[in-house]
């Protein structure tokens, strides 16, 4: 049967579509579930490594403005969760070896959802940021114009000394705002127009999820000399023009709006763009064009091509990744008139040796590893990850086996106890996924009492009651001679759940059977 369709939009601007509209609805309504939820996927950037990778971008560019005495900020867009704030803030200070000082830099959580910013003051894992004053966050929409209000401190963002630095974060953000598309050939530039069309009975206007309902169809091509308003726009349309190729490509026009309204108020104006997209113009070929996916969000390529046009148009300084990317390219494009060598060189060993790109296949592969795999080899995986939360949990299994089948040596014994330092501050509460109690266990196992009590404490505060994490803590306390903390907690537990197998489920290793020991001679 032949499918019926009706059409919400015909032959409009991409940039004037109702998508965009719809995008805007389902960030709005959504929130933070939209990431705890996995609807919309985000580990690409918000993973320990790629914060560790921005960490170090931005700790080349202080050193290479050493002698600049300006105030740092960091302004995050689309902050989305909060996520990648504390594990970049974290990776600083790992890297620092102290750390930071609110006089020295602030953090910027930014969006334009206000039950996103409702959330940052209140999350927990956020909130030592912000009460050592590292932390601020403020509505900001890419369009820009608009002065940019700091919540917490009551500020406006704006450059108060001619040192000042800003740092803009783009991650998986300009690949979700309007664009617009254009054909190029032999006979000249002209516009490509949208129409969008769905098979619904009833079409409700305010559904969160009318992404998923439609379809996006390119319906028509008008000449198209000179579309803008904005001279530097027609600029860059004018080199692809000249190019006289057959190409489809995109301009980003809410990103280079965002970029030309910040780099308007500061004159030391840093962006880290981390996204999908194409980097040359072999890539936006009219026969293998790159179409938008929906996920919850729509997300479509951005043209970092284009944006390398418009920022060398204003002699700015850039570092792009020109390789063909399946995920992730991260570039730098920066307003500032001064030589950065040490920026250059992070930046190119960077790409010589480990892209975020190359990281994100590498942690797939992971995913094939069988139930053998030596214990030396999953702690190279999460000191590569730069012990990641992720990768933890894919390995924790694993882990606890090894350590059951004894003979560990010792050097990997104090790799893990110190990568379980650096996961317990890279853990971000974000999920019922626990792994508070996993760092904890791993803790008891290694023997490690204080820590793991530590830990446990915390997974009660933030996870609710548990039996299993009460119990795990009382045995803890035990064994670190805190015997009445630890029987209390026992006599407590078996009064509420009389049917729990005590003694069979802690296990047979000879250090916990100690602990049972004790915990029998006690109760």
């Amino acid at each position: 049967m032949k499918e019926t369709y009706s059409f919400l939009e015909k032959n409009v601007r991409l940039s004037e579509s109702k998508i965009w509209k719809y995008q805007r609805r389902y960030f709005e309504e959504r929130g933070p579930k939209a990431w705890k939820e996995e609807e919309v996927p985000s580990y690409g950037t918000s993973n320990s490594y790629a914060a560790r990778c921005q960490a170090e971008l931005i700790l080349s560019l202080l050193k290479d403005l050493a002698t600049k005495s300006g105030k740092i900020r960091i302004l995050e867009l689309g902050a989305g969760s909060g996520k990648f704030a504390h594990l970049l803030l974290h990776s600083l200070e790992r890297l620092l070896s102290r750390s930071l000082r609110s006089s020295e830099i602030q953090y910027i959580l930014s969006d334009f959802t206000e039950s996103n910013l409702s959330e940052y003051p209140v999350h927990p894992s956020l909130g030592a940021w912000f009460d050592a004053g590292l932390m601020d966050f403020a509505h900001y929409d890419l369009e820009g114009g608009r002065p940019v209000h700091l919540r917490k401190s009551g500020e406006i963002l704006q450059e108060e000394e001619a040192d000042d630095v800003l740092i803009v974060i783009a991650n998986y953000v300009f690949d979700s705002v309007p664009q617009d598309l254009f054909e190029t050939d032999a006979k000249g530039l002209r516009e490509v127009l949208v129409s969008t069309t769905h098979n619904e009975t009833h079409w409700n206007e305010d559904d969160p999820y009318n992404l998923r309902k439609l379809k996006v169809h390119l319906t028509n091509r008008i000449e198209s000399v000179k579309p803008y308003i904005n001279a530097s726009w027609n600029e860059v349309l004018q080199v692809y023009e000249t190019e006289k190729k057959d190409l489809l490509f995109s301009l980003p026009i809410a990103a280079l709006l965002c970029m030309e309204d910040l780099s308007s108020r500061f004159k030391n104006c840093m962006f880290l763009i981390c996204d999908k997209g194409t980097a040359t113009v072999s890539e936006l070929d009219l026969s293998q064009p790159q179409g938008p996916v929906e996920h919850g969000s729509l997300s479509a390529p951005v043209n970092f091509h284009s944006i390398g046009i418009w920022a060398r148009n204003r002699n700015w300084q850039i570092w792009e990744d020109k390789m063909e990317r399946d995920y992730l390219h991260l570039n730098v494009y920066t307003n500032i008139n001064a030589k950065l060598p040490i920026l250059e060189q992070c930046y190119t060993q960077m790409h010589r040796f480990l892209c975020i790109d190359d990281y994100v296949h590498l942690r797939r592969s992971w995913k094939k590893f069988n139930e053998e795999v030596a214990l030396e080899e999953l702690l190279a995986c999460l000191k590569t990850s730069d012990w990641d939360p992720k990768v933890f949990s894919m390995f924790y299994e694993k882990i606890i086996n090894r350590l059951d089948e004894g003979r560990i040596h010792s050097s990997h014994i104090k790799i893990l106890r110190q990568g379980l330092s650096i996961l317990r501050k890279n853990h971000f509460f974000e999920s019922q996924e626990d792994l508070l109690f996993c760092i904890g266990t791993l803790y008891g196992r290694l023997g490690n009492f204080p820590e793991a009590i530590s830990t446990f404490q915390d997974s009660l505060k933030l996870y609710g009651e548990n039996l299993h994490t009460s119990f795990n803590l009382a045995l803890c306390l035990i064994e670190s001679r805190q015997v009445e903390s630890g029987t209390q907690i026992l006599g407590e537990l078996r009064m509420k759940y009389p049917k729990f197998n005590w003694f069979d489920s802690v296990g047979s290793g000879n250090e916990l059977e100690s602990v049972l020991s004790s915990a029998r001679k006690s109760v």
